[in-house]
This record gives C-alpha cells, structure tokens and sequence, in this order.
C-alpha cells in the first residue's frame, strides 16, 4: 500500500474548500491510501478554518494547521511538508483556489 499524504494550502477560500475537502475525501485509488489530509491556512479570517474543522469532525484524516498571518506559498508548504509522517510515500500539492 503507497502512503499519500495531500496539502491544501489556503488564505480565505472558504467557497471552494468544502466541495474541494469532498472531492479529495471521495479519492479512491487502487493501491493508495490517502492520509493525512492536510489544510494549511495562512491568514485566513472569512471561515475557511471552521470549513476546515467541520469536515474534519467527520473524517480523521482532516488535519488544520494555521497560521495567524498571510506568509506565503511557500511556508505553507514548508509548515505542511513538516508535519509529515516520516513513512509518508507520496505527497500531493493542492491549492484551495
């Protein structure tokens, strides 16, 4: 079985994420488990992170990290890639956009 982890990063995108956090959820692969499902929010203040939180009170894979101030792509993809599982096979870059 491979291992995916997948990354989320948003600032303010809380029309997007449910249907997006749905679509990743109903993923199903032959041969890949998918978790942890990570969102990173930098900044956000129009209620991606309860979006966030809401989906993941129904499925353990959901994982919020934030981040109190906008600091770019690129932290938040060092923050997500971080938070890693060691034993993690594959990674997956998403953009809540």
């Amino acid at each position: 079985m491979i291992r995916s982890a997948i990354g989320i990063m948003v600032h303010n995108e809380v029309h997007n994420l449910p249907q997006l956090l749905a679509v990743v959820q109903a993923e199903n692969t032959d041969g890949i488990q998918i978790d942890p499902i990570i969102v990173v929010s930098s900044g956000s203040t129009d209620g991606s992170d309860d979006a966030v939180r809401r989906a993941a009170a129904s499925d353990p894979r959901i994982v919020l990290l934030t981040e109190p101030a906008r600091a770019g792509k690129a932290r938040a993809i060092n923050r997500f890639l971080h938070a890693l599982d060691p034993d993690i096979d594959r990674v997956v870059l998403l953009s809540g956009d």
